[in-house]
């Protein structure tokens, strides 16, 4: 057997939709937009920590034979990544109630009253520079609580 050191292929499984790929490419310029105009601050990531760039971008192959790393959707159908995505959002609710012991107050999830009432007293207690350690500041909710030092999201858009 004779090995070589080369690049491993990255590529999608299957095509995407057409309709569907022009949509988010779109959805994606507009927040890269709204990025570079300081409206928000764009972070890239997915929660099974999967990306892009291979974590090896060369490896040894087989003479003739390629590795190949896909991409697919609905990922969480494959038994690792599913349990790499509970294991995720577990580890998020322990640092979200860390966190909130922390300062004294019961951080929750999403945009409920009960969500908007504590972040308006973590910034009564800490300013607002303290939300910026517990909230997305990108959402309406922390405009909604600082307005001063927030600024507001752009008026939401159908994209379907």
């Amino acid at each position: 057997m004779a090995f070589s050191w080369r690049r491993v292929r990255k590529g999608l499984k299957g095509e995407p939709d057409p309709e569907e790929y022009q949509q988010k490419k779109q959805a994606l310029h507009d927040l890269q937009q709204q990025a570079a105009q300081g409206i928000l601050d764009l972070y890239y990531f997915d929660e099974s920590g999967f990306c892009l760039t291979p974590y090896l971008p060369y490896a040894w192959q087989e003479k003739g034979q390629t590795i190949r790393l896909e991409q697919r959707t609905k990922a969480e159908s494959d038994l690792a990544v599913a349990a790499a995505s509970i294991l995720a959002r577990e580890g998020f609710i322990d640092w979200l109630e860390r966190r909130g012991k922390a300062l004294g107050e019961k951080l929750g999830r999403g945009v409920s009253a009960e969500v908007k009432e504590a972040a308006k007293r973590v910034v009564e207690a800490g300013g607002p520079e303290a939300l910026r350690k517990v909230a997305k500041l990108h959402f309406r909710t922390a405009h909604e609580v600082a307005p001063g030092h927030f600024p507001a999201p752009p008026p939401r858009r159908a994209w379907r």
